[in-house]
């Protein structure tokens, strides 16, 4: 949700530049049907399988997830507490045009979490301020699953 928050700030004030956006949820096309499904037993049961398979779930089938990210995520899901005070929504067209910081939009190539990642790609792609780009051999965790590929478009932008 950090990504969709960061968007929603960023709509809403004059004094960001620039903003980096990976795998921003529910910001440019609907959650996946799944995602409910994977999310919630995740948050209700607080256990290590459903932990597990929420975070597996989130890598692409090729890549093999990171046991100290893992481990992390199973602290942060087991202990910690979800406060969002306001559900998330895609943001409409005319919305995203308000948009006046320079953006860089990261979408990986086999996201889970959108219904649709072409529509994802494609929405962002039609604002103005946004360069949208799709990252290959990843699913919603790519910072951790391309890392080389993520850092470079990062730091070479934010430059």
């Amino acid at each position: 949700m950090g990504g969709w928050i960061a968007l929603q700030f960023s709509l809403n004030s004059k004094r960001i530049k620039k903003l980096v956006l990976l795998a921003p949820v529910m910001s440019f096309a609907p959650l996946n049907w799944k995602s409910p499904f994977k999310l919630f037993p995740a948050l209700w049961f607080r256990n290590s399988f459903f932990i597990r398979n929420l975070y597996n779930w989130m890598f692409a089938k090729q890549n093999v997830p990171n046991e100290t990210l893992y481990n992390q995520f199973f602290i942060g899901y087991k202990y910690g507490k979800i406060n969002l005070r306001v559900a998330p929504k895609v943001f409409k067209q005319e919305e995203l045009e308000r948009l006046q910081a320079e953006t860089l939009v990261l979408i990986s190539e086999q996201e889970v979490v959108y219904s649709s990642t072409k529509k994802a790609l494609d929405n962002a792609a039609a604002i103005p301020k946004i360069t949208a780009v799709l990252i290959p051999n990843s699913s919603h965790c790519l910072p951790a699953e391309q890392n080389e590929i993520v850092n470079d478009l990062v730091t070479k932008y934010l430059l």
